[in-house]
């Protein structure tokens, strides 16, 4: 080994970096990115993970702020997704949940009524009809034998007019599927609605979970993980080209501490948005068409930091869009977790969508709207407030239109796959590690055939 090559580099993993053959580098380090870096280098590979931003975790970290933890948007954890529970105890945190049942509150006229998918408490649910209770029960019992395929054409808004009714619309179905698609029913595809139903029918265990301290202990988990594996994650390195020779990925270019690097790869697994991959390779005309006609939305995520308690909502309440608030739908997370806020104080998060805050797109605007709705709720909370904080995350809007154009997870391109939890059908932290793990099977059976 010639040391004095060795001497030339700042640290370690730029040395190893330099001197060794990377076969596999993962673009994004939120759960997508990860996963498949778990399963790659379980398998004794090269594998090194690129993320552009200080910390990792994507869309599931979890940040600090006056002494409140605080995620990107409120992110729960169903152990009945299994891929999902696996990664919690392969990140070693199973311990550090707290655990709480599966509902949610939806409001009227300022009162929430909690519900539950099981049958008992849709039963009892007071803002469903007798009759539309009946109806979405028969529904869900023969949602599996439904193809998503066969509504592609039709909008949420007309399968559940038509399967159940436009009051059930309007009162459940509008602000639970908006809250978790970003977008309004009458743009969003029945054939989310069908998948979405189709993966709650499947939990048996109505319980939830959360880390005590964020979402983003379960990123650091993982992350402890592949370091543990032999893999590398940089930070602040994000990727400007990725280099092919004809059909064919051999490298990324990457910028960190603003000098460019260049290291091999013959797969690259990309979590990077749809809309975005075109600037960093060139893609065949028709594939690059594509990815540009698909369209985004935009989640609005407020925090508030509180003084006190607001509330014993245990649960994120949905508010229809006929109740007139801007808001989508609001937790408070220290109800759930005690740790995310300093004793006898409270964290707040709170969602909205492009047309729930309409014309607005000044943030203080936004957050001036949301605080105004919210003292509707809570009364005095403006002066309660410590601080607020507004953050913007675009989702795939999965239209109709998006369903004959959304991608597969292999590329036109030998060695490109695309993950993320903006794989269809739902943009979750399940579908996500789901993403990573179906990835890193295609890359391992396509070794071995050339092999």
């Amino acid at each position: 080994m010639d040391w004095s090559i060795r001497n030339q580099f700042k640290s370690t993993d730029e040395w190893w970096i330099a001197v060794s053959p990377f076969k596999d580098v993962i673009i994004g380090a939120g759960l997508a990115g990860l996963t498949a870096a778990i399963d790659l280098a379980g398998m004794g590979r090269n594998v090194i993970v690129l993320e552009k931003a200080e910390v990792i975790g994507g869309h599931a970290c979890s940040k600090m702020t006056n002494g409140y933890i605080h995620d990107i948007g409120f992110h729960v954890i169903i152990p009945d997704a299994i891929p999902l529970y696996e990664m919690v105890k392969t990140a070693g945190i199973e311990n550090d949940l707290t655990r709480f049942d599966m509902k949610f509150g939806f409001l009227k006229n300022r009162r929430a009524y909690s519900f539950s998918p099981d049958p008992l408490s849709l039963m009892k649910f007071r803002l469903l009809s007798v009759r539309d209770k009946i109806k979405l029960g028969l529904l869900m019992k023969g949602i599996e034998g439904l193809s998503e395929e066969h509504y592609s054409d039709m909008t949420a808004e007309e399968f559940v007019t038509e399967k159940v009714s436009e009051k059930a619309l309007r009162s459940f179905f509008e602000p639970l599927l908006t809250r978790l698609s970003g977008i309004p029913l009458e743009a969003l595809s029945a054939a989310f609605l069908i998948a979405f139903s189709k993966m709650l029918v499947q939990v048996k265990s109505y319980e939830l979970c959360y880390p005590r301290r964020g979402i983003g202990k379960l990123a650091e988990g993982m992350a402890s993980r592949i370091e543990a594996l032999g893999a590398v994650i940089k930070t602040d390195s994000e990727v400007k080209e990725i280099v092919t020779d004809g059909n064919q990925v051999t490298g990324v270019v990457y910028r960190q501490d603003e000098v460019e690097k260049e290291i091999e790869a013959s797969n690259v697994v990309s979590t990077v948005h749809f809309r975005d991959l075109p600037k960093i390779i060139d893609l065949p005309r028709e594939y690059e068409n594509k990815l540009k006609e698909i369209e985004y939305t935009e989640f609005t995520i407020a925090y508030f930091g509180v003084d006190t308690k607001l509330s014993d909502y245990d649960m994120e309440v949905m508010i229809p869009r006929e109740e007139n608030f801007c808001i989508n739908s609001f937790v408070e997370v220290s109800n759930i977790a005690k740790e995310v806020a300093p004793e006898k104080k409270s964290l707040l998060s709170v969602l909205t969508t492009p047309h729930t805050i309409q014309k607005r797109s000044n943030d203080e605007e936004i957050l001036d709207a949301i605080t105004e709705d919210l003292s509707r709720l809570f009364p005095e909370l403006e002066e309660r407030i410590n601080w607020r904080k507004l953050i913007r995350q675009p989702f795939t809007a999965i239209t109709k239109e998006y369903m004959s154009l959304k991608p597969e997870f292999v590329t036109p391109i030998k060695g490109l796959y695309l993950a993320g939890a903006q794989m269809y059908p739902l943009q979750d932290m399940a579908t996500a590690v789901v993403s990573g793990h179906i990835v890193s099977d295609i890359i391992k059976e396509r070794d071995k055939e050339h092999a």
